[in-house]
C-alpha cells in the first residue's frame, strides 16, 4: 500500500473527510475492498461516496494536469514499458480525484495505447505485464461505476480482452471478477477450438460447435475467445423486451481483427443462468383410461417457446398432441410426438409450429402401453421463454437465428445461436389449466394409432356386408312368399 493525496467527492467544494466511505479494488484475487480509511491505495481504482450527512469545509485540490494532457503522454510513451505504466497509474489516480468525466473515446484510447504497445514491445517483465492488466481492469471498473451509456461497454471488454489475451500463453485461461459480472478470456489454438466451453457451469458459459461446422468462418493460428457475463441487462434502457436474468458477450478474435461467425451448419450453445426465477404451478392429476390429459395455455406472443411438462409416477413412452385454438378453425396445425425420460418428459412448442397464432393452445398428453389396472398420475407445468440477441442494425433484440434448446429450465436458458453476439433470454410462468378431456383421447387414439383405424373400417366394413345380406335374404323371403300364395291350391 502506497499513501494519496486527501481528495473530497466530486459533488461539492465543501466536505468532511470523515464522512467519506472508499472503495478500492485489488489486485489480487481481484475484489472490492470499502473502508473509511481514504489515505491508503491498493495500487488501483478508488470511488468515494457520502455516508452521512455532509459538513461545510472547503477541501484542498491538489494541482494536476488534465486527463486528456495525460492520455497523450500515454500515447507518446508506447515503446516505454515503465513510463507508459508511470503515466497509467497518473491517469488512474486522477481518476479517484477529478470531476472530469473521461470520454468513452478516450477510454478507448486509453486501451489502445496499452494494447499497440504490448505490440509493438519485445519484452515486457511479468511484473510489468501484471500491472499493465490491472491498469486494464481499473478503467473497466471505472465505466461501470461511473457509466455513460452501457451500450459502450461491450466495446470496450473486446479490446480489455485483447491486452489480457497478449499476456496469456497459448491454451490458457483469464477470468476477472467485475462489480457487474465475470470477464472469461482464453487463448487457444484454432485446431482446438471444436466444442470448447467458455465460461462456468454456474455462472454461465458458451460452447463452441465441432471444428467442420466453423470450417471457412475460423481462421488458422492462434485465436482469443472471450465472454462477458453480465449480471443484469446494460441495455434495459432500450431493451424492447423483458430480459430476465444473465447476459452475455461472446465474440472471437484473431490478434486484433473480430471473428464474425453467421448462419453456422451447428449451433453455438448459450447457458444463461437465471437464479432467482418463479418456479411454474404444478398441477397433479390422476390418468383415467380412455381419457387424456390436456393442458390449456394462452399464447399471445407469437415468438414465445412454450415448454410444457407432463412428469408421469412411472417411467412409461408419453403420445403428446398439440391443438391450436377452436376458433383458429386451424386443424391442420395439429402435430403429435412423443416423448420419455430420455426427454425429461418435455415438449418445446416453438414459433415455427405455432404459425403466430395467438389464443388457448391445448396439448393432450395420452400415456401408450399401460393397462387400467395400473393407477398412473401427472405432473404438469408450462413456462415460457425466448432466446434473443442484440441486433445493432436494429438497436433492438431479435431472434433471429436462436432458438430455444431441451436443456432449457426454469432457472437455466440454454439458447442455441448460428451465430456471435450479445445474447439474452426472457421468461414468464403461464396459467395452466390441466384436466382430462374423453375428445382429445379418442381424437388422439383414432389420428395416431393405425391399428384401431384399420379394425374400425374392417368392422364398418363387415357391418356393410352383413347389412347387404340381410336385405337380399329379406327380399328373397318376400318373392317366395307371394310364389307360395299364388299356386297353391284352393
Amino acid at each position: 500500500m502506497e499513501p494519496v493525496s486527501y481528495s473530497p467527492v466530486k459533488n461539492d467544494d465543501y466536505v468532511s473527510k470523515d464522512h467519506l466511505d472508499c472503495t478500492y479494488m485489488v489486485k489480487d484475487s481481484f475484489q472490492l475492498v470499502t473502508t473509511p480509511d481514504c489515505s491508503v491505495s491498493f495500487s488501483s481504482l478508488c470511488t468515494q461516496v457520502l455516508n452521512t450527512h455532509l459538513t461545510s469545509s472547503k477541501a484542498n485540490k491538489r494541482s494536476r494536469r488534465g486527463l486528456t494532457d495525460i492520455l497523450t503522454a500515454l500515447g507518446n510513451t508506447i515503446g516505454n514499458t515503465a513510463q507508459l505504466i508511470q503515466n497509467a497509474k497518473t491517469m488512474l489516480n486522477d481518476l479517484e480525484t477529478t470531476t472530469e468525466v473521461l470520454s468513452k473515446e478516450n477510454k478507448i484510447k486509453y486501451l489502445q495505447n496499452i494494447y499497440d504497445h504490448l505490440q509493438m514491445s519485445a519484452t515486457v517483465s511479468p511484473d510489468q505485464l501484471a500491472e499493465i492488466m490491472n491498469s486494464t481492469a481499473a478503467i473497466l471498473l471505472y465505466t461501470q461505476e461511473c457509466p455513460d451509456n452501457m451500450d459502450d461497454f461491450e466495446e470496450l471488454i473486446t479490446l480489455a480482452s485483447h491486452i489480457y489475451a497478449y499476456a496469456l500463453p497459448v491454451n490458457s485461461n483469464l477470468v476477472r471478477e467485475l462489480p457487474t459480472g465475470t470477464l472469461y478470456v482464453t487463448r487457444q489454438d484454432s485446431r482446438t477450438l471444436g466444442g470448447k466451453a467458455i465460461g462456468s457451469v454456474d455462472g454461465g458459459y458458451c460452447q463452441l460447435p465441432s471444428l467442420s461446422a466453423m470450417t471457412g468462418q475460423l481462421p488458422s493460428g492462434n485465436i482469443n475467445v472471450q465472454l462477458f457475463q453480465f449480471k443484469e441487462n446494460p441495455l434495459e434502457t432500450k431493451s424492447n423486451e423483458s430480459i430476465t436474468g444473465a447476459t452475455c458477450s461472446f465474440s472471437l478474435q484473431n490478434g486484433s481483427s473480430p471473428i464474425k461467425f453467421s448462419d453456422l451448419s451447428e449451433y453455438i450453445e448459450i447457458y444463461l443462468p437465471r437464479p432467482e426465477a418463479p418456479e411454474p404451478k404444478v398441477v397433479d392429476i390422476t390418468w383415467k383410461p380412455g381419457f387424456a390429459v390436456t393442458s390449456t395455455f394462452n399464447i399471445t406472443d407469437a415468438n414465445v417457446t412454450v415448454v410444457v411438462t407432463a412428469m408421469p409416477n412411472r417411467n412409461g413412452t408419453l403420445s403428446v398432441t398439440l391443438h391450436p385454438p377452436e376458433e383458429a378453425n386451424a386443424t391442420y396445425l395439429n402435430q403429435s410426438t412423443n416423448i420419455t425420460y430420455k426427454d425429461n418428459y418435455r415438449w418445446l412448442i416453438t414459433p415455427e409450429m405455432t404459425k403466430g397464432i395467438e389464443g388457448a393452445w391445448k396439448v393432450a398428453v395420452l400415456p401408450t402401453h399401460y393397462s387400467q389396472s395400473e393407477m398412473l398420475t401427472f405432473k404438469v407445468s408450462v413456462f415460457v421463454t425466448k432466446c434473443l440477441f442484440w441486433d445493432t442494425n436494429l438497436g433492438a433484440w431479435s431472434r433471429e437465428g436462436c432458438m430455444v434448446g431441451h436443456k432449457t429450465m426454469p432457472n437455466l436458458n440454454h439458447c442455441l445461436c448460428n451465430h456471435t453476439t450479445f445474447f439474452g433470454s426472457s421468461f414468464f410462468v403461464m396459467p395452466n389449466q390441466v384436466d382430462l378431456s374423453q375428445t382429445a383421447a379418442l381424437f388422439n387414439t383414432v389420428n395416431e394409432n393405425y391399428i384401431v383405424v384399420v379394425l374400425l373400417s374392417c368392422f364398418f366394413a363387415l357391418y356393410l356386408v352383413v347389412l347387404m345380406w340381410a336385405w337380399y335374404a329379406d327380399r328373397k323371403a318376400l318373392r317366395t312368399v307371394q310364389y307360395t300364395n299364388i299356386y297353391s291350391p284352393t
